[in-house]
């Protein structure tokens, strides 16, 4: 299952990539993404080992060149008899992927892939090591216009003893074909274009009469060249390359633009404007007006109010009177007052109800008028709790009233 299987114990296949033969993994030794390419091998046990042995030497000859156009192996993990090789993930889609989803590509850009492609060729074939399967989908185009060629060593297996240079030139010629026109070459059908002369030559089916890898690559860079600028002319194969012209200068190498002088404006009535726009003329600009002083003050009435005509305003007011009040009279305390009394006059001792109030006298039955609320305060259980809150909290007030100013209700008042 997915996320499950580890390989080395630190490499966990996470899900295919592409046609299948590549995972994405993460590397919980690192903690970071890769991918895997998995070697499929015969089902022999002998050919087994003798191929992973075959696919090591391969790869390790492959990345030791180190070129900027050859897909990069870190590591190669045999497992259960079979070879895996960790990779860097693609940095970009396959060309298979950019022309199936959405057009075949300029000639310029074709001519360039090729320049990488066989400069890529040109270093393994040096070291005596064959692709043996370029194809679109093994061709991964990066954001900064780059081919890089995978896939090294995963046909290994099933590559015959008699694929040789020649047959890699093949499948680059099919491959940049299907980069040109979207679909394979076809047996009979001319190839057009720029590049249709060199493309024809290259898919012969005679192996000794394709041109070299050497030639191929000089003529696909003046190809790019020529296509790039079609004022130059391409020169023939073999021949040095001509250095490209010169480069404009840039916008920030540019001296500064030299500023316009303006004619000044004609001194007189401004041009009217036309109606409708939104244009306005320029007029001289005026001289500020003079500051004005701020008005006096009225010498009567309000600063701001609206002066009225009234006798109050025009009629100057009468002087005050020269007399003096009377002195004020002197206080004197009322016997309900805050101060003691002297200590010569005892206080008189309060009286509170010991009793409950006189009965009342019986009356005859359905006249007897209804008790008063405030009547139960005098009773032997004072403030209960049957009594209303409202009538408690004014009979408490009472009370303190009758305390302090020595007032008793009206039926204990002596007679």
């Amino acid at each position: 299952m997915n996320g499950q299987r580890r390989l080395a114990g630190r490499y966990r296949l996470l899900n295919t990539l592409g046609n299948g033969s590549l995972w994405l993994a993460a590397d919980d030794l690192m903690r970071r993404d890769v991918g895997i390419r998995e070697v499929r091998l015969p089902p022999d046990p002998a050919a087994r080992r003798d191929l992973c042995g075959a696919v090591g030497r391969e790869v390790g000859l492959v990345t030791g060149l180190g070129h900027a156009s050859i897909e990069a192996v870190h590591e190669v993990i045999v497992e259960d008899g079979r070879p895996w090789l960790v990779v860097d993930l693609p940095q970009g889609p396959s060309l298979e992927q950019t022309v199936l989803e959405r057009h075949p590509l300029p000639p310029v850009q074709v001519a360039r892939i090729a320049v990488h492609l066989i400069s890529a060729l040109r270093a393994v074939h040096g070291v005596g090591v064959v692709h043996g399967d370029i194809q679109p989908s093994t061709v991964v185009l990066t954001p900064t216009g780059r081919a890089v060629l995978t896939g090294f060593g995963v046909s290994t297996p099933f590559r015959p003893a008699s694929v040789g240079p020649a047959a890699d030139l093949w499948s680059l010629a099919a491959t940049l074909h299907f980069g040109l026109e979207g679909r394979p070459p076809e047996q009979g059908r001319p190839i057009g274009g720029p590049l249709g002369p060199l493309l024809t030559d290259m898919l012969h089916p005679d192996p000794s009469a394709r041109p070299s890898a050497e030639a191929v690559a000089g003529a696909f860079a003046d190809l790019a060249r020529a296509t790039a600028s079609p004022s130059t002319t391409p020169s023939p194969a073999g021949s040095p390359h001509e250095e490209p012209p010169p480069a404009e200068p840039r916008a920030w190498e540019q001296p500064p633009p030299t500023p316009r002088r303006v004619a000044p404006l004609p001194r007189g009535r401004p041009a009217r404007r036309c109606p409708g726009s939104r244009y306005r003329p320029p007029t001289r600009r005026r001289s500020p007006p003079p500051a004005r002083s701020p008005p006096p003050r009225r010498a009567t009435g309000h600063p701001w109010r609206p002066r009225t005509t009234s006798l109050r305003a025009s009629t100057p007011r009468r002087p005050l009177p020269t007399t003096r009040c009377p002195p004020p009279r002197p206080r004197t305390r009322s016997p309900t007052s805050r101060t003691p009394s002297p200590p010569s006059e005892p206080p008189a001792p309060r009286r509170f109800p010991t009793t409950s109030p006189p009965p009342r006298k019986p009356q005859p039955p359905g006249r007897e008028p209804p008790l008063h609320p405030r009547s139960r305060l005098w009773s032997g259980s004072r403030l209960g709790s049957s009594f209303p809150r409202r009538f408690r909290l004014r009979s408490a007030f009472r009370r303190r009233l009758h305390r302090r100013f020595r007032l008793r209700p009206s039926f204990l008042r002596p007679s």
